[in-house]
């Protein structure tokens, strides 16, 4: 997925196709520029860019090599015809040891969008300043934080999850994306036209089954209300009694 602006003017959202046998891994991406912004001297064009990860290797062909990314951005007539425009690009990422390093969970657990270079996922980042209703709908990455606490009683094995939207629907008619952060670690990414996991697994030792729990996500849209976030909820998967025990010797 692409988001694009210019001017920090937003022009628009591009996915490739999915429930394909073997889904596309490139494509082009078209975007109208508004006759307002065509005018003469510098422009900023800042682009968003989201992708699920590499291939498999299935057919032993080096396709999981394929890289990833923006490939080439160029600008071009009405008529078609490209046209040459220096673009000098900067990559939002860690700069001169400016940026938060986790040493816990490593640089694996994160990418590059500015809430998590800044610690926005991580349960002492000071969020005390941050608003409590809901931000209006604009196009782009909002992050959302809260905490809870957990009281799971002792010798009881509890399986938590955290849901979003209904699980009994396997896509959602709007379009968004999440991603999960609890407690700092990543737990996946929730699309929500595409599905169908709707329930990600949070394992006791990334939650706090007796203890203050931080759950962060960072919703991508393109700003139309009808692609909001749904409910998010916690839920109890299962419950059983019980646990590890020592075993006497026969006699």
């Amino acid at each position: 997925m692409i988001q694009v602006w210019l001017g920090g003017r937003f022009l628009g959202q591009h996915e490739l196709a999915t429930q394909l046998t073997f889904p596309l891994t490139t494509g082009t991406a078209n975007f109208t520029v508004p006759p307002e912004l065509r005018t003469p001297g510098e422009h900023v064009l800042a682009v968003m860019v989201r992708n699920n990860g590499h291939n498999w290797d299935l057919n032993a062909d080096d396709a999981h090599k394929e890289g990833r990314g923006l490939i080439q951005a160029s600008l071009s007539k009405q008529a078609g015809k490209s046209f040459s425009v220096p673009i000098a690009w900067k990559i939002q990422g860690v700069q001169g040891g400016e940026d938060l390093v986790d040493t816990v969970r490593g640089p694996v657990n994160n990418g590059g969008l500015f809430g998590e270079r800044n610690g926005w996922h991580l349960p002492e980042h000071r969020d005390g300043g941050w608003s409590v209703e809901p931000p209006p709908p604009a196009p782009g990455t909002h992050w959302r934080r809260t905490t809870f606490d957990l009281d799971v009683p002792q010798g009881h094995d509890a399986s938590l999850g955290i849901t979003i939207g209904d699980p009994n629907t396997p896509r959602s008619p709007g379009a968004y994306r999440v991603l999960i952060f609890v407690n700092g670690w990543n737990m996946g990414q929730f699309i929500s036209n595409i599905g169908p996991q709707r329930t990600f697994v949070i394992p006791t030792g990334v939650l706090n089954p007796r203890g203050r729990n931080t759950l962060a996500l960072a919703v991508t849209s393109n700003g139309d209300p009808a692609n909001a976030l749904e409910a998010v909820r916690l839920v109890n998967l299962r419950t059983v009694r019980g646990g590890p025990s020592s075993v006497g010797a026969a006699p």
